[in-house]
């Protein structure tokens, strides 16, 4: 069979979609390009907001348009959405949630029958990561929060982790292959917990495992809850030395205590305010991410300036900004959706601009200083690109192949957010 795949958000659906693909390709099926003639084509659509939905749906009415002939499989957790009927998928042949995602070979080969009544979730064990220098590592599914605006966990369920055994040969089997970096990926892998043998294995113990047990040059975690910070975790960080990255992404979602309030959030903004000074005090130069929405249900120009200056104050470089969309069955679903459209869109586009400063200036600091860098793609001829520890996105003018090569470079010189550096000496690190 001749199998299209297009995967949509996360870090985690992206991971999935790797082991779907794996085990389609083991079970002799060929994978082809999303713009090619194809026997299925599976959408691992996202959820996670109405314009997550919307941008899938696009893409199923664009293969249904120039294939008529390909049948379409819609899974992730949009496939979970319509499994519930909570919406329509038009133009759709099956539909397989979340939790039975894994058995899409069986559908693909005439055995949608079997499928019913599994209901289960599929570690892959993934042995390469296509068309990526970094591989993502899912160590987590789930969340126990109950956020009033969030979906996630009504479609992936509580929180479950993952044998911590399993963990470590999944990573040695990705150093084998080539990968020199690893990024931990899962709804919230701060609420990592596995039991074994009488021991609760928390994400500290398995980083310790990880360090020890395997040689993977590179370690990078995904998004945390602050209240996960834990100081046995910063030191544990700071103890790895340049195999864990200096890059944290701490979920924010407003900067006003009334409207975190409402959102159902676990702290205020003078925790998460001290938490980011915490982490900095030992990570002088890390690059701090979060998560923020705008146009939250009651959100005022009051609210969004204390969003606003919270963010400039803690110089927060790396920002995923979302207009807030009503998600059904979550407790936010009973507030009326008061914030304009425009007004949505305004403030989104300010807190870009903001976010966009905060990293020009963190990223300027760092011409005249090493950084370590590992390079992806040749962007263009002779300029390859590749992103440091901290996530600073660097090129560099080489003619040789320095793909999957981590090397030891200067900043020169920061252009439109991005640091053009040179190599510190003949000789690669890795």
């Amino acid at each position: 069979m001749k199998i299209g795949i297009k995967t949509f958000g996360c870090k985690l659906n992206q991971y999935e979609g790797e082991g779907i693909r794996e085990v389609l390709i083991e079970n002799g099926n060929q994978i082809i390009p999303d713009d090619e003639l194809a026997d299925f084509y599976i959408i691992n659509g996202c959820s996670v907001t109405k314009r997550a939905e919307q941008k899938a749906f696009q893409f199923i009415r664009k293969i249904k348009r120039k294939f008529p002939s390909s049948r379409v499989i819609l899974t992730g957790c949009l496939g979970t959405q319509a499994q519930r009927g909570i919406i329509e998928a038009h133009e759709v042949d099956y539909v397989i949630p979340n939790s039975k995602k894994y058995l899409i070979d069986t559908v693909i080969s005439g055995g949608e029958e079997s499928i019913a009544g599994t209901d289960d979730i599929k570690w892959y064990d993934i042995k390469n990561f296509s068309e990526h220098t970094r591989a993502f590592v899912k160590i987590q599914d789930g969340c126990d929060n109950r956020c009033a605006y969030c979906i996630v966990p009504i479609i992936r369920g509580d929180s479950r982790s993952r044998p911590i055994d399993e963990i470590i040969k999944q990573v040695q089997k990705l150093h084998k292959a080539g990968f020199k970096e690893v990024v931990l990926t899962g709804v919230n892998i701060g609420s990592y917990r596995h039991k074994q043998a009488g021991n609760v294995f928390r994400l500290e113990d398995l980083l310790q495992k990880l360090l020890a047990e395997t040689e993977i040059q590179r370690i990078r975690l995904s998004s945390m809850e602050i209240d996960e910070i834990t100081e046995n975790l910063v030191k544990v960080i700071e103890s790895g030395g340049t195999r864990i990255m200096h890059h944290f992404h701490l979920p924010l979602q407003s900067g006003s205590d009334e409207i975190l309030r409402r959102m159902k959030r676990k702290y205020d903004s003078t925790q998460y305010a001290a938490v980011i000074e915490r982490m900095r005090s030992s990570f002088p130069e890390a690059m701090f991410g979060a998560d923020v929405i705008v146009g939250f249900p009651g959100e005022k120009d009051i609210h969004f300036r204390e969003t606003y200056n919270l963010i400039e104050k803690l110089g927060i470089q790396h920002l995923h900004v979302f207009r807030y969309s009503s998600r059904p069955g979550v407790a936010a679903e009973r507030l009326k959706d008061d914030v304009p459209g425009d007004l949505k869109r305004t403030r989104s586009r300010q807190l870009y601009q903001l976010g966009e400063k905060n990293k020009g200036k963190f990223i300027s600091s760092f011409v005249g200083k090493r950084l370590r860098v590992l390079f992806e793609e040749e962007i263009e001829k002779g300029v390859w690109r590749g992103f440091s520890g901290n996530f600073i996105n660097c090129f560099i003018n080489c003619q040789e192949n320095l793909k999957n090569q981590v090397w030891e470079v200067e900043g020169l010189k920061s252009l439109k957010n991005k640091l053009k550096v040179s190599m510190e000496s003949d000789e690669c690190i890795s």
